[in-house]
């Protein structure tokens, strides 16, 4: 097969593109991860005002640089914030760094894949989805601070996430997806496997959200405790954590079968991105228990959750295979044989 040479620059061009998108996808996920560690170390309100921290771009690294009623001036809600942990405002701030740089990632692989609008529209689309979705998470970081960690905003801000980051795997998936040439047999399996597929990425996004509900509990917990006696958090719970940890084994076993049935199929992408799947599932089961016969240690519970919103990405990524090989999507235009 004769490619041109003009296809062949299209071609090194979306591998830039896609390069760079896959590099942001790793970023998301890794803001995600902190994200969870600000959460369990309490520092959200490590930085009380935003988007400056005690007033500075670059925060106090001591109580003696902030006024003597600091209490005070940077009250939130109404209310005084808790004595200055350098600690805890350096975390949060490096958490608001790292989702700057990750935004301004955001915004350069939409800018790569404005060429591809035409012979890749939804390559362009989804890194535009992308982009605004990050500029609404961001808002909703704001309002996190402004209404005092509150609940449910927190959720939702992680939840706005975990979209932020399926829409980065749709761009760049899509745009690496080729078109297989399938036997009758394969396109049948391809279409079974698709209602398998539903199944579960209706489960992962169940258990995550499911997750979070849990994680709430979990916050009002610790506060009634002081963080303190992890080993009575557990059977403080309600009947949210057990459904939690009981859909966990049901989703093990889908995502086992779902491998299985991968197996079948050509495609290496959709066999690997299956395997991967039960992988981080199965860690997933690990990390719950450990959390829930270890006494709730601290540094599990950012490592759960980014394996469940991880989970949930790696099912995106499922997808986008799976439909992809049978809709075809043209990336670079005609290619002579």
């Amino acid at each position: 097969m004769n490619i041109p040479s003009s296809t062949h620059s299209e071609l090194n061009n979306t591998g830039l593109f896609r390069r760079f998108g896959i590099a942001t996808v790793f970023i998301i996920y890794f803001l995600i991860l902190v994200g969870g560690i600000v959460r369990t170390t309490g520092s959200g309100m490590g930085c009380p005002d935003w988007p400056k921290c005690f007033g500075y771009w670059i925060p106090p690294t001591s109580v003696d640089q902030l006024p003597a009623d600091y209490q005070t001036i940077f009250q939130v809600a109404g209310k005084e914030i808790a004595e200055f942990s350098a600690l805890k405002t350096w975390i949060e701030y490096i958490n608001r760094l790292i989702g700057a740089v990750t935004g301004l990632m955001i915004l350069i692989t939409l800018l790569f894949s404005f060429k591809y609008r035409r012979s890749n529209p939804p390559a362009f689309w989804f890194s535009f989805v992308c982009f605004i979705l990050v500029a609404i998470v961001g808002w909703l970081g704001s309002r996190v601070v402004a209404t005092d960690l509150m609940p449910g905003m927190i959720t939702i801000h992680m939840l706005g996430a975990v979209l932020v980051a399926s829409a980065m795997i749709m761009a760049v998936s899509i745009n690496r997806n080729f078109v297989l040439n399938l036997t009758a047999l394969e396109a049948s399996l391809v279409r079974n496997l698709q209602k398998f597929w539903w199944l579960g990425i209706s489960l992962a996004f169940f258990q995550l959200i499911l997750g979070t509900q849990v994680r709430e509990e979990v916050d009002k917990i610790a506060l009634k405790y002081q963080d303190e006696s992890r080993d009575l958090w557990i059977n403080e719970l309600d009947w949210k954590f057990y459904l939690h940890r009981s859909m966990s084994t049901v989703y093990l076993v889908i995502s086992y079968i779902l491998y299985k049935k991968s197996q079948k199929l050509p495609d290496t992408r959709i066999r690997k991105g299956a395997l991967v799947s039960f992988v981080f599932t199965l860690s997933a089961l690990v990390a719950g228990v450990v959390l829930s016969y270890g006494d709730m240690p601290r540094y599990m519970q950012p490592i759960h959750l980014l394996i469940g919103t991880a989970i949930c990405g790696i099912q995106v990524f499922l997808g986008s295979a799976l439909y992809s090989r049978l809709v075809e999507i043209p990336l670079v235009g005609k290619i002579a044989g």
